[in-house]
């Protein structure tokens, strides 16, 4: 039975070669085909991944600034009637400056990378070349990450906000109890 197998596995191997090897004669002539699809498919790919990728990334960066605005007004407000009432704000007004100036910058980051994605789509239905793609692509990884690193520093500087002010308020917020 062993005999018969290898036989068997012998006579697929050999006539399996020979198809094989009569496929790449072939395969040299379309090699000018399948070079420019193997272009045009990295093409797609870098437009597929520009318009999904990057448009969801942009999406979540400006969730994340409306976030952080939020919660910046709603301190600034707090610093302001603390500073009414006679607290120390100084150092909470020297962080909301810092969150403001990097939310700012974060806000002019994803300006540009906004931009550069939409240059990215137009290039590659303009047919412009793989590298111009490539060097668009690495020019918007750089600007998604200044737009990161700036929302980061904004979350930070209005954490120290919130430790600069944590006792200095001396409102009082109603008590679901009566003291006696």
């Amino acid at each position: 039975m062993k005999k018969l197998i290898n036989i068997f596995v012998i006579v697929a191997l050999l006539s399996l070669g020979g198809v094989a090897f009569a496929q790449s004669g072939r395969a040299n002539v379309g090699a000018v085909s399948t070079t420019s699809r193997s272009a045009q498919a990295i093409k797609n790919f870098l437009k597929n991944r520009a318009e999904h990728k990057w448009t969801k990334m942009i999406e979540r960066f400006d969730k994340a600034l409306e976030k952080e605005e939020n919660v910046m007004n709603r301190l600034a407000s707090r610093i302001a009637k603390i500073k009414a009432s006679g607290g120390q704000t100084a150092n909470a007004e020297k962080f909301l400056t810092e969150a403001q100036t990097h939310l700012n910058l974060a806000k002019t980051s994803l300006e540009n990378l906004r931009t550069l994605v939409a240059s990215a789509i137009t290039e590659e239905e303009a047919g412009g070349t793989i590298s111009e793609l490539k060097d668009n692509m690495i020019a918007m990884r750089k600007a998604a990450g200044e737009t990161k690193t700036h929302i980061i520093e904004t979350h930070k500087a209005l954490q120290k906000i919130v430790g600069s002010l944590r006792g200095i308020s001396q409102l009082r917020n109603a008590s679901s109890t009566p003291s006696i």
